[in-house]
C-alpha cells in the first residue's frame, strides 16, 4: 500500500469516527441532558406551586376573616397564621447520598422555611435517624434562630454512624411578633 492510499484510509476512518461520535452525542447524551434539565425545571415549578398554595391558603383564610369585604385586622391576620402555623413554618431535608445499605447518615442538611409575613425567633426541629429494620437509632434536636419573613435557614444535621433513613419535623416555634413564646 502506498502513502497516498494509507492517508486516504486514515482520513475516511477519521470522518467515520467523527460521524459515529456525533451520533452518540445526538442520540445518547442529548436526551439525558434534556431529562436532567427538565427534572430541574419540574422541581422549580413544584416549589413555586407549593409557595402559591401556601400564599393562597393564607389569602383565603384572611378573606374568610374579613368583614364586609374589608381586610382583616392585623390581629386577625396574626391569629390566622398562628392557628395554621405548621402550613407556614416547616422543615425539609436534603436528599440522602452515599451507600445507605451499609448505614450511616452524613452531610444531611435541614432547611426551615418561614412562609409568613412575620419574623420567627426560634424553631426547634427533631431529626430522627432510622435503622434499616425501621427502628429508631437516635433522635437529635436542632435549633434555628432569627428567620426573616419569607426566608429559609439551613444547617447541617449531626452525622450518624448508623441509620438508613432520616426524618425531620418542627417541634417548637417561638415568635414574639406572633405572640408565640
Amino acid at each position: 500500500m502506498n502513502k497516498k492510499s494509507l492517508n486516504g484510509i486514515l482520513v475516511i476512518a477519521g470522518v467515520v469516527a467523527s460521524v459515529i461520535f456525533s451520533l452518540f452525542l445526538l442520540f445518547y447524551l442529548a436526551p439525558k441532558l434534556r431529562e436532567k434539565r427538565q427534572n430541574k425545571q419540574e422541581a422549580k415549578i413544584a416549589a413555586s406551586i407549593q409557595a402559591a398554595i401556601n400564599i393562597g391558603g393564607l389569602s383565603a383564610q384572611l378573606m374568610a376573616n374579613s368583614v364586609n369585604g374589608q381586610p382583616a385586622t392585623v390581629e386577625e391576620r396574626k391569629e390566622s397564621v398562628k392557628n395554621e402555623i405548621d402550613k407556614y413554618v416547616y422543615s425539609t431535608g436534603s436528599p440522602l447520598k452515599g451507600n445507605l445499605k451499609l448505614g450511616g447518615i452524613y452531610n444531611y442538611k435541614v432547611t426551615v422555611h418561614n412562609d409568613t409575613d412575620y419574623p420567627i425567633d426560634k424553631v426547634t426541629v427533631k431529626v430522627t435517624y432510622i435503622k434499616e429494620d425501621g427502628g429508631v437509632h437516635k433522635t437529635e434536636q436542632m435549633t434555628f434562630a432569627n428567620i426573616a419573613p419569607h426566608k429559609t435557614s439551613m444547617k447541617k444535621a449531626p452525622d450518624s454512624n448508623r441509620g438508613t433513613k432520616v426524618t425531620n419535623s418542627v417541634v417548637k416555634i417561638e415568635s414574639v411578633a406572633l405572640g408565640m413564646q
